[in-house]
Order: C-alpha cells, then sequence, then structure tokens
C-alpha cells in the first residue's frame, strides 16, 4: 500500500483530508466524500489503492441512491436481517453467488436485477415470523421505514 507522504512536486509533506466531491457519472451528478493525502500549497491530491476502493464503492453507491437502486449495503444489510447467505439469496434469484458478491460491493446492478433483489428480499422478509422479522431488523441499521420503503 502506497502511503503519500510529500508531494510529488517538492513542497513537503500532505496530509490527510476527507473532501466532498461532485461528479457526473454515467451522466448522472453524484455526491461522495473522498479521502485523500492533499499537498497544503498546491492542492495537488492523491489517494492510495485502499482509498481508492473506497472511492470507487462511494461513488457507486451514491448513482445508486440518487437512481432509485438499492445500495451495496441495503442488498447486504436486508440480505443479513433475514438470515440469507449469499449463496442461499443467489439461489432465490437463480444467479451465481458471484453476482450477489459484486451488488453487495460496488459493482452496479442494472434496474431488472435491482426489481429482483427487492422481490426475493422482501418476499422472503414477508415470510418471517413478525416478531423474528423485528428482531433482526433492530440489528442492522436500515430502519422499519427504510425497509417498508424498499419493500
Amino acid at each position: 500500500m502506497t502511503i503519500f507522504k510529500s508531494c510529488p512536486k517538492g513542497h513537503g509533506k500532505m496530509s490527510l483530508k476527507k473532501r466532498n466531491k461532485n461528479i457526473t457519472f454515467r451522466g448522472v451528478e453524484v455526491s461522495f466524500e473522498k479521502e485523500s493525502y492533499v499537498c497544503p500549497v498546491c492542492g495537488l491530491g492523491a489517494s492510495n489503492l485502499e482509498q481508492a476502493g473506497v472511492t470507487q464503492r462511494s461513488i457507486a453507491n451514491s448513482y445508486r441512491e440518487t437512481v432509485g437502486l438499492l445500495t451495496g449495503d441495503e442488498i447486504r444489510e436486508m440480505r443479513e436481517n433475514i438470515g440469507l447467505t449469499q449463496k442461499a439469496l443467489a439461489d432465490k434469484m437463480g444467479v451465481d453467488v458471484a453476482s450477489i458478491k459484486k451488488w453487495e460491493g460496488s459493482v452496479i446492478q442494472s434496474k431488472s436485477a435491482d426489481n429482483a433483489l427487492r422481490d426475493r428480499l422482501c418476499q422472503t422478509r414477508e415470510q418471517q415470523n413478525p416478531c423474528e422479522r423485528g428482531v433482526r431488523l433492530n440489528q442492522g441499521r436500515l430502519n422499519a421505514a427504510k425497509v417498508l420503503e424498499i419493500c
């Protein structure tokens, strides 16, 4: 992992900063937070590989929120809240487990895949005992209103 400690332009030490960024991604304006090393003199920013991965995931999730798709975190949390493994959800959807792993990460699912995810996740949630459903829901970060909005 590369850590940028000095400005490549010779201005001295760079400091780690979080900055809000706006970009156009797939024709849509998205906002996200980016962490990188910044030169206090010239403003040059540099990121290491780990920071680049976090940025990629942030852009993907911001895009998904903007266009009305489930974010990777929402997919994972809903799946965990109803007690499904990635493999079990993949089997319910008729897709490979790799697809679920990608969608829970930074790969953006299609609208049809998003609709299928909602159908399977919400259908399974509705089949559970209401008491069990409430306990599992409260263990995650998604609140009841957000789950109802999704389903």
